[in-house]
């Protein structure tokens, strides 16, 4: 009778951790399959970019692109998934056609500890040799400390006449505002601080306060 009354608990054990594994294992399936659906969702949206966008790994391969960066650097995704980011079927020039340094690329810029590359402007060549000019931004890629990679955005020739938009508009509004920074910044809804940045970078000199 002792025996029976210790196997009888145990047998429930038993089935209370089969129960809870089996439980586990449903739970895993369903964050599986949300994970695949959220990635799925992901390269759809990725994929709709109008940038070109590159994920280059740690050790400086790249790992993903979009259609917008095929087009950009005029060569099919095949050749760029897993190409290293300093020897490329395409070529780099600086945005007064100088030979390009590698060093200068946005990839080793981050790796040599710069947090985050903006609007870095270089003209890419495409294997049958037809340029243009981009501004590329890059960000590190990570997981709590572990370094995942870099994305590498990439704006086509359009960012430029986007920028051409922003300066007209600040000369519009110095024109409206008499040249009055704080009353022009204002007009453009950012700060007289950004502005003033603004006008360094276009060239813009300041004639009134």
């Amino acid at each position: 009778m002792a025996r029976r009354l210790l196997v009888l608990p145990l047998v429930g054990l038993l089935a209370f951790f089969a129960q809870e594994r089996t439980r586990r294992i449903d739970h895993a399936l369903e964050l599986g399959r949300a994970y695949r659906g959220t990635a799925l969702l992901l390269g759809d949206v990725i994929e709709a970019l109008a940038e070109g966008l590159i994920l280059i790994g740690p050790e400086g391969r790249y790992e993903l692109t979009n259609r917008a960066e095929e087009e950009l650097l005029g060569v099919p995704r095949e050749r760029i998934i897993g190409t290293s980011f300093d020897a490329v079927p395409w070529s780099r020039l600086t945005a007064d056609g100088a030979p390009f340094r590698v060093e200068d690329h946005p990839f080793a810029r981050l790796r040599r500890g710069e947090p985050i590359v903006r609007d870095y402007e270089l003209q890419l060549v495409s294997p049958e040799g037809r340029a243009r000019t981009v501004l590329a931004s890059a960000v590190p890629l990570r997981d709590g400390e572990t370094a995942l990679g870099e994305a590498v955005f990439l704006m086509g020739e359009g960012a430029a006449t986007l920028a051409e938009q922003e300066r007209v508009a600040i000369l519009g509004a110095l024109a409206a505002t008499g040249g009055r920074l704080a009353a022009a910044a204002q007009r453009l809804g950012i700060s007289r601080t950004t502005l003033w940045r603004r006008l360094r970078a276009y060239g813009i000199e300041r004639h009134a306060s």
